[in-house]
């Protein structure tokens, strides 16, 4: 049989005129040929189209799935274009939070006092605070292997280091000896697993100053393992602490000054009640109101000392001139007579004495005014009575009380008083100033006392 490919064409044109001419023997099994290789044809043909339409249908879906995977991986690049901008603005807006901060950070490297852990529970310790304790070069030693990694604007500044470079020299160049017991808590804490750490202590700054920090320090997470990222965050609070410090000195002060004003209401009542224990013992017939009105002056010279101290916002030194120029005033009022102008005068003086010095000084002077007033100008209409107080370059206090009265009667004599009011002067000039006395009888009546400054 002839097996050569036929054009179905041709075929069919053999197999119609085939059929249309006389069929004999020969024809009809030629026609059947012709008929069984058109059959064949058909069905490679068709064979071939549904190979043809499978490619056709394979090459579209390959092409959309070319389509598809372009349209995915230009999705995939967006996406990754996409997240490395958030993961750049990401690290520039933490990048930015960490050196703008006015907190000081430091990134420290603990890696190689972990491996040091490490190796003490290999060999059997778990107690570290004793071993640190048994230990202690170790405690310096393991300051040193922590690496100071990175260190923000503020520390530098905090530090006072020229450039951040400077202050990655390791946590040993910081650390005064005051604040190894600091250190040797962060080593307990971190051998124990914590991964956070607060604390007050000192540091030195590069120019050898000593500051207080508040400390915190954290392993950062996903670092436990091997403590390689340690957040250190430290606060100036050297301020703080030196009013803190201001505040428990001046809680001491007051402390003080408090069993002070007891101690000294304590003495005022004991002098209070010597001052009328000795005019009980000198009525002898003597005007009980103007007993009264003696003690009265006197308590009121005490409480004028007080008064100054208030008003000077001290409590250490009465200022004299003030002081005398007030009771003058008060004494002037006290024996203020229709019939006699007397004037007081006062000589300016800076003296400040102590509260010990200035009470004494102001009764015994308290009682030659008052004692003037009474006696100096009894026969007459006027008067003056004059008041000085000035140190010496030998710290001596000289205070005089003069008038221009009538003068002192012979026969008063100041080593052996007989009216309290002189018995004061010399018991406060003489006992309690440790000072002198000195009458002067020319042109009226002068009493000079002398003490040493802070004699008391």
């Amino acid at each position: 049989m002839n097996t050569e490919r036929t054009d179905p064409t041709d075929l069919a044109g053999q197999m119609s005129e085939a059929r249309s001419a006389p069929a004999s023997a020969d024809d009809r099994r030629h026609l059947a040929e012709l008929e069984k290789a058109n059959a064949k044809l058909r069905l490679q043909l068709h064979y071939q189209n549904q190979q043809h339409a499978g490619l056709v249908a394979d090459a579209a879906a390959m092409k959309r799935e070319v389509h598809e995977a372009i349209a995915e991986l230009g999705c995939v690049a967006r996406e990754r274009a996409q997240f490395e901008a958030e993961t750049r603005a990401s690290k520039d807006y933490y990048q930015s939070l960490f050196e703008g901060s006015p907190t000081a950070y430091w990134l420290q490297d603990w890696s190689a006092v972990k491996n040091y852990f490490d190796d003490c529970r290999a060999a059997g310790i778990q107690d570290f605070e004793r071993h640190f304790n048994e230990h202690p070069r170790e405690v310096t030693r393991l300051l040193h292997l922590v690496k100071i990694v990175r260190v923000n604007e503020a520390a530098k500044k905090l530090y006072r280091a020229a450039v951040k470079s400077d202050l990655l020299q390791g946590l040993g160049t910081f650390k005064p000896e005051l604040a190894d017991r600091d250190f040797f808590k962060q080593l307990v804490a971190f051998a124990r697993g914590e991964t956070l750490y607060e604390s007050e202590t000192q540091n030195l700054t590069l120019t050898g100053e000593v500051i207080h920090i508040a400390l915190r320090k954290a392993v950062i997470p996903g670092f436990e393992h091997d403590l390689s990222r340690v957040m250190a965050a430290l606060t100036d609070i050297t301020a703080r602490k030196r009013a803190v410090d201001r505040l428990h000195a001046s809680l001491r002060e007051k402390e003080i000054l408090l069993r002070e004003i007891h101690h000294r209401v304590k003495n005022n009542l004991q002098l209070i009640s010597g001052l009328l224990d000795l005019s009980a013992h000198h009525t002898n017939g003597a005007d009980p109101i103007a007993l009264l009105e003696d003690a009265r002056s006197r308590i009121y010279t005490m409480g004028l000392v007080h008064t100054q101290l208030y008003n000077s916002n001290r409590f250490d030194a009465v200022p004299m001139e003030q002081h005398i120029r007030e009771l003058a005033q008060y004494l002037a009022q006290t024996h203020a007579r229709p019939d006699r102008q007397v004037t007081v005068t006062v000589t300016p003086s800076a003296v400040e004495l102590t509260v010990n010095q200035a009470i004494p000084c102001a009764l015994a002077i308290n009682e030659l005014i008052s004692n003037a007033f009474k006696h100096a100008f009894s026969d007459r209409t006027s008067g003056l009575i004059r008041v000085a107080i000035e140190p010496d370059s030998e710290r001596r206090i000289h205070a005089r009380v003069s008038d221009n009265g009538s003068g002192l009667p012979a026969h008063i004599d100041f080593d052996q008083p007989r009216t309290l009011g002189l018995q004061l002067v010399v018991n406060l000039v003489r006992r309690q100033l440790k000072g002198t006395l000195q009458v002067i009888r020319e042109g009226g009546t002068a009493v000079a006392m002398s003490f040493p400054l802070g004699g008391v």
